[in-house]
């Protein structure tokens, strides 16, 4: 068995689907026997997962969900980590710009060796110039990560969306067969008793022509 372990929250989380998903998921008959071969099994109040287990779950959910959404998290993950790099190596920057300006003017307010401190303060500013250059560049490039993610951030909400407006679509929809249904059931027993009321109309009809029949002739020219 293998011995890689993840917990079902963290599973969810990087799959960017919900605990309670995960959980319905392995109690599906399907997965029994990887419960019954150890590949899923409780630790305290939690459920942990083994990578056969997590294969399986994989495999067990839309092909086309699962690729997106792995896809979208690693591209996520990609850009917070250059993000954090990016900002760490302009914080470098920032230091030697720091103790580079420091310098310099430590050379400025010497008296001596006027002439090589000159030569000095002019290769600091111009490596100062090429760190200003260099800081220019970090500071577009993380606005261009920070852009990205957050276009990342808004294509996760607007997915999140779009399933929350086809759950209620189709709670809708189901309220909507239900009403149908109701009305068509009305319709039904408004029938029913609209042939009922007919059949017994017809039948006193019928009672009076045939009473009407049988009448002696005397009494129909006396119109009784």
């Amino acid at each position: 068995m293998k011995e890689n372990w993840i917990s079902i929250s963290t599973y969810a989380r990087t799959r960017m689907i919900s605990v309670q998903a995960v959980s319905q998921q392995i109690k599906r008959p399907a997965y029994k026997a990887l419960w019954d071969a150890g590949h899923i099994k409780k630790e305290g109040h939690g459920i942990s997962l083994d990578a056969d287990a997590v294969a399986a779950l994989d495999e067990g959910r839309p092909a086309k969900v699962v690729v997106e959404r792995v896809q979208q998290t690693e591209e996520m993950d990609t850009l917070r980590q250059q993000n954090e790099s990016l900002r760490q190596e302009l914080l470098e920057i920032y230091r030697e710009l720091s103790s580079l300006k420091d310098r310099q003017l430590q050379l400025t307010d010497q008296s001596r060796q006027i002439e090589d401190m000159t030569l000095q303060i002019s290769t600091l500013n111009s490596q100062v110039e090429t760190k200003e250059q260099e800081r220019t560049e970090l500071n577009d490039r993380l606005v261009t990560v920070e852009s990205h993610l957050e276009t990342a951030e808004q294509e996760k909400q607007t997915l999140s969306n779009q399933l929350s407006e086809a759950q209620s679509e189709a709670a809708a929809a189901k309220e909507e067969r239900q009403k149908i249904s109701e009305e068509l059931q009305t319709a039904r027993e408004q029938a029913a008793g609209e042939q009922e009321r007919m059949s017994k109309e017809i039948e006193e009809l019928r009672i009076q022509l045939d009473a009407e029949k049988n009448k002696p002739w005397w009494k129909k020219l006396l119109g009784k």
